[in-house]
């Protein structure tokens, strides 16, 4: 099953409107009900409450819909304009994905939503979900998706390269510069790496529900880096895309394929 939002705060005659502008931009684009849950990841019964006038959408669900639908946001009605604020305060948390989001990326919602729910899980390690598989068959555009995806739930979401130990640790004490973090003084972290590394540390403790993504992480040899990295991050969720099968001591495996 897809997953769902909290509802805009519309009054009850505005949701059978609301719904049927929805609908009818679907339509418009000849898209079925059935594809238009692939593209956002909600399942279909929940959109076609939605579109019916059953529920109200959320802000989440009309941004997808629009994005999709290429529906420009001066034709949305008053209703259903998502608020300035709500999209500054989204777009002010720290967040380096270096990547843009692919719109032809399509038909994985279960997958997406699958790893959310292991990322959030209640068993050892449900924290840290490693992403597995052979090189090229677009683990690193998975996780892409998945944060743009799953951007608001998060206080945060980081990305660091893990090609080596070197690079991983670099990008790690970089993150105050690449995400605009503050030390606790209310300053830019200074250049030097022992307390940039300490700041951010202290920053993931005190803001558990963030993301760290760990990309392209190979070789075996940094196993020991990754691992004391993640026990001094707390509750931070960790997601690390590799071509390794022996990560089931320091994280939940996912595998992807094609």
């Amino acid at each position: 099953m897809g997953r769902k939002d909290n509802p805009i705060k519309v009054g009850n005659e505005q949701e059978q409107v609301v719904g049927a502008f929805l609908r009818e931009q679907r339509q418009l684009q000849n898209v079925t009900l059935t594809q238009m849950a692939a593209k956002t990841g909600y399942s279909k019964t929940y959109l076609s409450a939605i579109e019916n006038g059953n529920i109200r959408a959320s802000h989440n669900v009309i941004k997808e819909y629009t994005r999709h639908l290429n529906v420009a946001t001066e034709q949305l009605p008053g209703s259903l304009a998502v608020p300035a604020e709500v999209e500054d305060e989204l777009q002010e948390r720290p967040w380096n994905v270096p990547f843009q989001r692919n719109p032809f990326f399509v038909g994985r919602s279960q997958t997406l939503e699958q790893l959310h729910n292991r990322l959030f899980g209640s068993r050892k390690l449900s924290h840290v979900v490693a992403i597995t598989g052979l090189g090229g068959i677009g683990k690193t555009q998975f996780v892409t998706e998945y944060a743009y995806a799953y951007r608001a739930q998060y206080q945060g979401v980081f990305w660091i390269r893990g090609d080596s130990s070197e690079v991983m640790s670099a990008d790690f004490t970089s993150l105050p510069f690449t995400t605009g973090l503050l030390t606790e003084g209310g300053q830019t972290a200074d250049s030097t790496s022992n307390n940039t590394g300490h700041f951010t540390k202290k920053w993931f403790r005190q803001h558990p529900t963030c993301l760290l993504i760990i990309d392209n992480l190979d070789d075996v040899q940094d196993l020991a880096t990754l691992a004391r990295l993640i026990t001094q991050l707390g509750e931070t969720r960790v997601l690390i895309t590799s071509r390794l099968q022996i990560l089931t001591q320091i994280a939940r495996s996912l595998s992807w394929t094609t």
